[in-house]
């Protein structure tokens, strides 16, 4: 019998999906409506951490950066660059 490893448990909160929802887009910086994006996928194993979040523009009359960085024509370090100056981490 082969030992599995456990799935780490994802941390879950609505409250942090919100606060993360700004009301311009963090990659190009439009106005408008905006996504909370998971910078490492909830499928991965990425939790609703502040610093997986970004928003991101989405819907008619944007750059839908939110639909770019699900078809991974955004870089997720690109992502992590923008979410890393926003809080600081350099």
């Amino acid at each position: 019998m082969v030992a599995m490893i456990p799935k780490p448990t994802r941390v879950k909160s609505p409250a942090n999906i919100k606060a993360a929802r700004k009301p311009y887009c963090e990659y190009c910086g439009m106005w408008g409506y905006t996504e909370s994006h998971h910078v490492t996928s909830r499928g991965a194993g990425g939790g609703d951490e502040m610093e997986n979040l970004i928003s991101l523009c989405t819907g008619p009359g944007t750059r839908d950066c939110h639909g770019r960085a699900q078809r991974y024509e955004i870089g997720r370090e690109s992502l992590r660059e923008i979410v890393r100056r926003r809080d600081g981490a350099y």
